[in-house]
């Protein structure tokens, strides 16, 4: 179990090193966030819930072989570690939730699969435990797959983003999964569908299908779209309408350096007429749309299309978003 043994020799004699430790650690998870707001930055500190937790399960069960008051089964010391270690983590959770921090299910998970994997390498190593070879290859298999549970989520955003950058300059594609992690709705509802018959062209298309709800803003945004768009020179999508009456959407674009106002980003409306209707948004004018500067073409940071304060809700179809040349 002696990971470190240079530190273990250290804390050695000194349990009060190891609770001050402890609180070291808890006190990260529940107070510090990485610098960054992307999907990727969020995942990482998902992740670090579980390195942490697996730390604070290695703490805890040195604790218990140092203190003065050893506890006199060797798997009695295990399971505090266990229990202590995931009693702590359900803690964190809900001393976030009074802090309206990001508390949620699913790190209380990692952090059981961090224990999980901490506890099974350390019992593999403990010559403490007279334990066979078959038993120990069950303490290396739940550790490797505690650990890559751990991870898969990690993993999985990884591959969105790379599939995000391969489809560029597609920014949205209603056919594959990646879009759903960079896509949000604000009082609306999404789902995938087949185009109506009237759609153009041989009626396998899988588009969007956007219900709005009555509401200030309700709409759809794409965060994190793949930034340098210089070298296009228009966005462009479809919709189709099956209302009888025409009806008002807004598209808005900003970048990186956009201060959440109004005039400094793009905003357009758009006239959805009944049936098929498609919209080319020359990126000329989204680059001149903010007051006093221009937009930086090379660092766009969302783009979303709403209705503005509709007393009726709205339901239509949405093709893939792109650029072109």
């Amino acid at each position: 179990m002696n990971f470190f043994p240079e530190f273990n020799r250290r804390l050695a004699g000194s349990p009060r090193s190891i609770l001050v430790l402890l609180a070291v650690i808890v006190a990260i998870v529940v107070f510090v966030d990485l610098p960054g707001d992307s999907e990727l930055w969020r995942e990482v500190q998902n992740s670090g819930h579980s390195v942490a937790f697996a730390l604070v399960a290695w703490l805890v069960l040195s604790y218990r072989r140092l203190s003065r008051r050893p506890v006199s089964k060797v798997i009695s010391q295990y399971l505090f570690a266990f229990w202590f270690s995931l009693a702590a983590g359900l803690a964190v959770e809900v001393v976030q939730l009074f802090l309206h921090r990001d508390a949620s299910w699913a790190d209380f998970a990692r952090d059981a699969g961090g224990i999980v994997a901490m506890l099974a390498l350390s019992a593999r190593r403990d010559p403490r435990l007279t334990i066979t070879m078959p038993r120990r290859h069950v303490f290396s298999v739940s550790a490797v797959a505690a650990i890559v549970l751990c991870l898969l989520p990690l993993a999985i955003t990884l591959i969105d983003y790379r599939q995000r950058d391969s489809a560029f300059p597609l920014l949205v594609d209603f056919q594959a999964r990646w879009p759903i992690r960079f896509l949000s709705v604000n009082d609306a509802n999404l789902a995938s569908a087949h185009a109506p018959a009237q759609w153009p062209g041989d009626g396998n298309e899988v588009v969007g299908y956007l219900s709005l709800q009555p509401a200030r803003y309700p709409g759809l945004s794409v965060h994190e779209p793949v930034a340098d768009w210089r070298a296009y020179s228009s966005v462009k999508f479809a919709l189709y309408s099956e209302h009888v009456v025409p009806f008002k959407l807004i598209v808005r674009i900003h970048d990186r350096r956009h201060n959440n106002k109004f005039k400094d980003r793009f905003n357009h409306s758009l006239l959805v007429q009944p049936g098929f209707n498609f919209y080319r948004i020359p990126l000329d004018e989204v680059r001149k749309a903010p007051e006093g500067r221009q937009m930086d073409m090379a660092h766009i940071a969302g783009l979303s299309l709403f209705a503005d304060h509709n007393k009726h809700p709205i339901a239509f179809y949405l093709s893939s978003i792109y650029l072109s040349y």
